[in-house]
């Protein structure tokens, strides 16, 4: 529906806005995984339901440490997992633990995200973008060949408190 423009528009008036604006949430990752970028999350606080499945979208995750949490929180309003962050955490870490965390709405500490998987790195609250952006610097110097890559994206994401 999103790819015609009239059918778009007339659906954007109903009760299926919901699903164009996931569609185009879903739209938003593949072109993410498939543009040639690396992005890296700066995760500044928690990073709960579409939060964490943008971290997961994204290539490399610094995790703020702190009294913060990441995770899916769909389930705990009886909703189905739907912006393809149940596939995400199942790629990053162990599936019967994805499985398990996702059935029971387990959401992680940084320690925990970290240990599993689920995030990269966990870095001081005041060091977040700082790192991510020195883990871009970083990753930019090696050739594109070497990478694979085209260019390097920081995306930060603000605490949800």
């Amino acid at each position: 529906m999103n790819k015609l423009p009239i059918v778009r528009s007339l659906a954007g008036r109903t009760r299926l806005k919901t699903l164009l604006q996931l569609d185009s949430l879903h739209a938003t990752f593949l072109k993410m995984n498939a543009s040639g970028t690396i992005f890296i999350a700066a995760l500044n606080g928690s990073a709960l339901a579409f939060g964490a499945e943008f971290a997961w979208a994204c290539d490399l995750r610094i995790m703020a440490d702190g009294n913060f949490l990441i995770g899916m929180t769909a389930v705990l309003l009886a909703l189905t997992p739907d912006g393809g962050g149940s596939q995400r955490l199942t790629r990053l870490i162990d599936p019967q633990q994805s499985l398990t965390a996702i059935l029971e709405c387990r959401l992680f500490t940084p320690a925990e995200a970290l240990a599993l998987g689920a995030v990269d790195e966990v870095v001081p609250q005041t060091s977040v973008v700082a790192r991510a952006i020195e883990r871009a610097e970083y990753l930019s110097l090696r050739s594109k060949k070497s990478r694979g890559y085209q260019a390097i994206g920081v995306l930060c994401q603000l605490a949800d408190t």
